[in-house]
């Protein structure tokens, strides 16, 4: 039984095998890069916009509070080309568990201060997107 066909077999199929694993990295990694150029966050509180920070830009990572009415305040945090709300004094703290976001699939919102974070870029045309689907 020649035992050196099957050990070219095996060494092929490895090399497929690595092959493919380095091709699905590395395009999880071109995929998952954190923002593009031009990348802004609109902040809104009872419609009006209130500040725009552009996340592109971000080299250092901080935070900002927003104050609304009686006493109501939302902690926004800004780093690494992302935005989000660390705390908030509303009742049900969905705000909070939207996470951060990086790109102008769904807006972070707190109704309850009316408080609304939306992410645009600049590549993006806002207006030909729809969303096949949302889930919580």
């Amino acid at each position: 039984m020649n035992i050196e066909p099957i050990k070219r077999r095996v060494i092929f199929c490895i090399a497929i095998i690595v092959l493919i694993f380095m091709a699905s990295l590395v395009s999880l990694i071109v995929f998952y890069q954190s923002t593009s150029p031009g990348t802004y966050a609109y902040l809104y509180q009872d419609g009006v916009l209130i500040e725009t920070i552009t996340l592109s830009d971000i080299t250092q990572n901080y935070s900002l509070k927003i104050g609304g009415t009686n006493g109501a305040y939302n902690t926004i945090e800004v780093h690494d080309g992302e935005i989000g709300i660390v705390s908030s004094s509303c009742p049900d703290g969905l705000c909070m568990n939207m996470g951060f976001i990086h790109d102008d699939l769904l807006p972070i919102t707190c109704l309850p201060n009316k408080l609304v974070i939306k992410v645009v870029s600049e590549e993006s045309d806002t207006d030909n997107q729809a969303l096949d689907g949302i889930t919580y």
